[in-house]
């Protein structure tokens, strides 16, 4: 039998099982007014997705599971990967296929994307918000790398506008899915991204002298 100390009567009960984007009348009310609401059925099914149990729990996944630095394999070879909870992942494939990465710079983009990028941005945000971090800085940096990237690398413009969201760590030259470089600090960010981008940093210091 549980043991009760006391009641609590003043909090309401968790946010579970709910459509982040149909019970947000302002934010409906705002996607339609700015000129977005050609993405209204997307957003409301996102909405629901996201107002899961299942979601919200992968989101305390991420937060409370601290991402493993793995300096060395079983051999003692240098590894300097950085192993993240399966959660991670998975929120970052939902991103992915949602496109906050680059929604606004699809060949085929429709009026507005800016607008229909940030209620989908609001709506994830809610549910975790680390993992919106290299998505927004790959948005930030298509333009330019679609403008300026060296010849050496042009293969990767194309799958810079893809939905999937590859995982596996590997040299960025062998990602189906690149997501733009991502580390906050030079101890604890992520290794294996930072270490695929440093012959496109040479080649850049290369380039501008």
């Amino acid at each position: 039998m549980p043991w009760t100390t006391h009641s609590v009567f003043n909090q309401p009960q968790p946010l579970s099982n709910t459509n982040l984007f149909t019970r947000d009348s302002a934010l409906v009310e705002a996607v339609t007014r700015e000129g977005a609401g050609w993405d209204r059925e997307w957003l409301a099914s996102v909405g629901l997705q996201l107002g899961s149990a299942e979601s919200l729990e992968l989101g305390r996944l991420a937060n409370t599971q601290s991402p493993e630095l793995l300096r060395y394999d079983a051999r003692g070879e240098r590894l300097d990967e950085v192993r993240f909870h399966p959660a991670w992942h998975l929120l970052m494939q939902g991103l992915c296929a949602s496109r906050l990465h680059n929604l606004s710079w699809q060949p085929d983009v429709q009026p507005k994307a800016m607008v229909a990028r940030a209620a989908r941005f609001i709506l994830h945000a809610q549910v975790e918000a680390g993992s919106l971090c290299p998505v927004t800085m790959t948005h930030a940096a298509i333009p330019l790398l679609q403008n300026h990237l060296p010849d050496t690398y042009a293969s990767w413009r194309e799958p810079l506008l893809s939905d999937r969201y590859d995982a596996h760590h590997l040299p960025g030259s062998q990602k189906t899915r690149p997501v733009d470089w991502h580390g906050d600090d030079g101890e604890t960010g992520r290794y294996g991204c930072l270490e695929q981008y440093d012959t496109r940093r040479a080649a850049w210091r290369a380039r501008i002298g």
